[in-house]
């Protein structure tokens, strides 16, 4: 289902992944609400299905501590909480990083649930998911079994306080937020390419060249000067330093508006100032 509808909805079918994504502004307040309703009636007619599957004189499971005793009961909610975190963590770095664009976020998103229940399903019931566990209990109590819906406030309460812990984590491990570092990204290899073209123009039979190279495995893209008796690109300079940072913004100022002023931008090679098209595809 993840890789089935993940261009459609994001696969966001868990309440405590809606509330870790509001939490690192991913999502806003109001589409999380919405999508926590639709994940409720998804679990509940999930479960009505299985209900009728097993028969309705069946017996039903649902999560649920596997006694009333205090042990027991601190036993799931600790389960539901660490494994739960471990989900959002692995959620957050496949899907919301610099990383997001793979093809096995759905794999790793599986495996690590698969794991989890096998880890703790005997412990908790192994849910991670309140739409999950409500939809069950809410069923397993139509089927005249509802001594355990008393428990429901667990795979809430345990759930959203791993997704709050995990979402402060991941804000912690990434201080600037992705879409802003691809923007940056972006406006850095526009940065170099403008800056390529503006040289090109002083200098006979040259062309801007695009290049791409792979640093720590992302393609980045840098632009160069190729020339008779010159070559120049700007990840490193070479046979003469290209113009200052205040003149490539005063050249661009006109068409192009204030570019970012950011550290990562440019390194010191020797006296000779060095710029990069830094930008992330």
């Amino acid at each position: 289902y993840i890789f089935a509808y993940g261009y459609i909805s994001g696969a966001i079918f868990n309440p405590a992944v809606s509330v870790a994504l509001v939490m690192i502004q991913l999502m806003e307040i109001k589409k999380a609400i919405l999508y926590t309703i639709s994940q409720l009636l998804g679990g509940f007619c999930g479960a009505l299905m299985s209900w009728y599957l097993v028969g309705v004189n069946s017996t039903f499971k649902a999560p649920a501590p596997q006694s009333e005793a205090v042990a027991d009961v601190v036993r799931s909610a600790v389960a539901e909480f660490i494994f739960t975190f471990g989900l959002l963590n692995v959620v957050f770095n496949v899907a919301c990083s610099r990383q997001r664009d793979n093809q096995h976020y759905g794999l790793a998103i599986g495996v690590y649930i698969i794991a989890a229940a096998f880890a703790v399903g005997g412990i908790s019931g192994g849910s991670f998911n309140p739409a999950v566990a409500t939809s069950l209990q809410v069923v397993n109590c139509m089927a005249h079994n509802c001594q355990d819906i008393k428990f429901l406030w667990l795979y809430w309460l345990a759930p959203i306080a791993a997704a709050i812990s995990s979402a402060f984590v991941f804000a912690l491990m990434h201080p600037v937020n992705i879409d802003d570092e691809s923007n940056l990204a972006e406006q850095q290899a526009l940065l170099a390419k403008h800056q390529c073209a503006a040289d090109q123009l002083g200098t006979p039979r040259a062309s801007c060249q695009q290049t791409r190279f792979s640093v720590q495995g992302e393609t980045r893209i840098s632009y160069g000067i190729q020339a008779p008796n010159r070559n120049q690109n700007y990840f490193g300079g070479q046979n003469r330093a290209p113009p200052t940072r205040r003149e490539t913004d005063e050249s661009l100022s006109s068409g192009f508006g204030s570019l970012p002023k950011d550290p990562r931008v440019g390194s010191q090679d020797g006296s000779t100032q060095a710029y990069m098209g830094a930008g992330t595809h």
